[in-house]
């Protein structure tokens, strides 16, 4: 589940209602008016959400993401760590490339303030 614009979506993308402070992860992009059942289609949400219930399957919480275009989408973990991301790349293969290189830097002690994979090889940034 994710809260996008004061209403629930599941993984589905299907709105199941309004949002009740649920600690849940908000995403955040630019969307007609939501109404219960409905299904958002396109403009990156649908990969935002694969992104983010796999990055939670693999320990990393998100709190917040931005969709600011179809292709670039900005999320913040919940240690304050910030991902850039493109959607024209796997989101299920990022989050696992994700997952490792936080581990690692999680083992060093040295967590970056961002790491960027809109590219083709990934860049940290401290």
């Amino acid at each position: 589940m994710v809260r996008l614009n004061g209403v629930l979506l599941d993984s589905d993308r299907r709105v199941k209602g309004e949002w009740r402070g649920e600690q849940i992860p908000e995403l955040i992009a630019e969307t007609d008016t939501l109404y219960t059942g409905y299904i958002i289609e396109g403009g990156g949400i649908a990969e935002t959400i694969t992104f983010i219930t796999t990055l939670k399957e693999l320990d990393l919480a998100v709190t917040q993401a931005t969709l600011y275009n179809e292709d670039y989408i900005e999320l913040y973990l919940d240690d304050g760590v910030l991902i850039r991301y493109a959607k024209r790349r796997d989101p299920i293969q990022t989050a696992y490339t994700i997952q490792e290189m936080y581990s690692i830097f999680s083992i060093e002690g040295d967590m970056p303030h961002i790491i960027d994979v809109r590219f083709q090889k990934p860049t940290i940034i401290n």
